[in-house]
Parts: structure tokens; C-alpha cells; sequence
């Protein structure tokens, strides 16, 4: 009998929501149908101002969460008009929520959905609250796509890395089908779609057109690279905030660089902690990378040319878009959760956990 079950993720670059559609057989979990909802300029400043606190009031957070989560609901009632599929068919959407805060250390994470709205509008049980089990068990809470890493890609690879470069990276180490690491290894496009926003009035550096332009000041890499974060062992996650805050300190402008300079040093940046921590982990000779970093062609180059020797693939060339790993890695979630099957992910918490929360429809 076909189950199909729906993904949805908004990740920390604060561009919208990817919603999927995947079947489940009993041999295959399968895409079906996807949609990209983009948020309003005044939904991405409201979670920016959440993000940034001054603005994070008990109101302002409930306010803006059903706002996402109105959001949510439209883009699951697109995804499934003019499908020929009975609801009844669909088992659970499994929805991330939009992350405005994570602190492990302090044993919280915080994504913005309400759950019992997205089940009662859209008529389907939905699970929400992916991290917290995660966290109470002693783990990360995050990243916990290595376990669908493992199941889809082991197909093609015995020993592979993935990457995937969202507004934070993450990377999964799988060897002989097992995962080995799995952690986030420091800023994704988050510092770049900042400066761009900022110094250049747009979202994000299509194609890489901006940091084509300029040059890597090393003096000012070397700094960065100075983050404590970079200096922690795995397992480890990272809010948006552990890097902006920093790069917020320093003093631009004793490194005499223009606009563009600083714009192609922030992509080095993540392309060298990309290349410090998969050094680390031996014999890796296939990396797989996705996440909306791989549109960045400045990035991916110097991600070539710091592994000139290992064969580097994207997603897309083995079935899953660069854009749609994530929410079909929260629809097998999501199938694991209501199948009552505990997942494990190398977040270092204790033991295995049922994650999630379940709202009946």
C-alpha cells in the first residue's frame, strides 16, 4: 500500500518555505511533487527582529508564528491541488518550523510553528518540535539529517561525505553504511547574505556575481577564523548569532578592504571550514553537495580547489534538488515518528529517541 507523507523546511537563511511531497513504499521513499513559497519582505524583517531580540516580545512571537504557520498551510494546500491523492492517503506532514534561536548549551532550541493550526487547517496530523527531544537526551539537537544522509545516499557510495551549505553547514560522514560524524561545521551563506543585504541591497549573491569581484584579504580570514566556534570538538551545532555577533566586533576598517574584498573573504570563510573539517576525517573521496550554497559559483570553486583529488558531486545528479534534501529528510523523519521507530543521529546525545511532537488533525 503507497503512504505518502509531506516535508517542510525554512532553514536559517530566511528565504521560505520548501514543501515536498514523498511516496513510501516498501522498498522506496520517493518524491512526488515539491513547491517553493518565498516569505514577504515584511515576514523575513519580522524574524529577523525576533532573531536579533530587541523586537522579541511573548506577542510579537506568537503573532509571527502563525503567520509562518498561515504560510505553511498554504504552501501544503498548493502542493496537493490537482493531485489526485485522498488526504487520507497522506500519514503526517512533518514541518521543522522556522528557527529563531538555538542553545544547546543551555538545553533549548526554538522553532516558530504552530502545529495544532497547521493540523486542524490543513486536516492532517502533523509532527513539530524535531530538536528538543534531542537536547533533553544530551545531544545537539542538531544536525539531524545524517540518518536520511545514510539511507538515501548509501545507494550510490560505501564511503561518502555530504555537505550541505544552508545559512549554517553542515556536514555527515558515512562509511560501510555507517555514520561516522555529523555536525555543523560554521557559517553556511548566513554572513554572506548579510553583507550582500546590507553593503549591497540584495538577498543573496546570485551566482556569485558580487564575490567574483574582489579578493581574499587574509589578514581578515585569519581573524575570523579566530571564532571559538571553529575551536570546538564535534559533536557540535551552531546558532546564526555565534557568527554574527563576532563578525559584528571587528573592526573593518583597519583591514583596508572594499565591499567586494570582504564580500569573497566571507565565502572563503566557508569554504576553508568546510575543507578544515573534512580533512579531519580520513580516506573521504566523495563529497555530495547541496543546500542553496551550491548556487554560489565563487563558493563552489574555491570548494573544488581546495579537493582537487576527490570526485564532488551535487544532490541534484542522484535524484534529490539541492533545495528539496531537507524537506524530504523531515518527511522520512516524520515517517520513523509515526511508525514509532527511533532514528539515530551523531548529535551526541545518550541514547536514541523518538523525536517530535504528533497534533492530530
Amino acid at each position: 500500500m503507497k503512504k505518502f507523507f509531506i516535508g517542510q523546511m525554512s532553514g536559517t537563511s530566511l528565504d521560505g518555505i520548501d514543501t515536498i511531497l514523498c511516496r513510501s513504499t516498501k522498498n522506496k521513499f520517493e518524491i512526488v511533487s515539491s513547491i517553493y513559497l518565498p516569505y514577504t519582505k515584511s515576514l523575513r524583517l519580522g524574524i529577523e527582529r525576533l532573531i536579533n531580540e530587541s523586537f522579541c516580545t511573548l506577542e510579537n512571537i506568537k503573532l509571527i508564528e502563525n503567520q509562518i504557520t498561515n504560510l505553511y498551510i498554504k504552501s501544503v494546500n498548493k502542493l496537493l491541488h490537482g493531485l489526485s491523492i485522498d488526504k487520507k492517503q497522506i500519514q503526517a506532514i512533518g514541518c521543522h518550523g522556522q528557527t529563531i534561536k538555538h542553545c544547546p548549551k543551555k538545553k533549548y532550541t526554538f522553532q516558530l510553528v504552530n502545529g495544532s493550526k497547521l493540523a486542524h487547517e490543513t486536516k492532517i496530523r502533523c509532527v513539530t518540535d524535531f530538536r528538543s527531544r534531542d537536547i533533553v537526551a544530551g545531544g545537539q539537537g542538531a544536525p539531524l539529517v545524517p540518518a536520511f544522509h545514510n539511507f538515501y545516499f548509501s545507494s550510490y557510495f560505501s564511503d561518502f561525505c555530504v555537505v550541505n551549505i544552508g545559512g549554517i553547514s553542515n556536514i555527515t560522514l558515512i562509511k560501510n553504511k555507517k555514520i561516522i560524524a555529523g555536525y555543523d561545521t560554521g557559517p553556511g551563506n548566513c554572513l554572506i547574505d548579510n553583507w550582500m543585504q546590507t553593503k549591497f541591497n540584495k538577498k543573496y549573491d546570485k551566482d556569485g556575481q558580487f564575490s567574483s569581484k574582489g579578493k581574499i584579504n587574509s589578514i581578515l580570514l585569519k581573524k575570523l577564523l579566530d571564532n571559538k566556534f571553529f575551536k570546538k570538538k564535534a559533536p557540535k551545532s551552531a546558532d546564526k548569532n555565534d557568527f554574527y555577533r563576532n563578525f559584528k566586533s571587528i573592526r573593518l576598517n583597519i583591514y583596508k578592504s572594499n565591499n567586494y574584498d570582504i564580500l569573497t573573504t566571507l565565502v572563503e570563510l566557508t569554504a576553508e571550514t568546510l575543507r578544515r573539517e573534512i580533512n579531519k576525517m580520513p580516506n573521504v573521496n566523495n563529497i555530495i553537495l547541496s543546500g542553496g550554497g551550491i548556487k554560489n559559483k565563487t563558493l563552489i570553486n574555491r570548494i573544488k580547489h581546495k579537493f582537487p583529488k576527490k570526485n564532488i558531486v551535487f544532490s541534484d545528479s542522484l535524484g534529490i534538488k539541492h533545495n528539496q534534501l531537507e524537506p524530504m529528510a523531515f518527511a522520512w523523519l516524520t515517517k520513523n515518528v509515526i511508525e514509532n521507530k527511533e532514528v539515530f543521529n551523531p548529535t551526541g546525545a545518550k541514547s536514541k529517541s523518538l523525536m517530535g511532537c504528533i497534533y492530530k488533525s
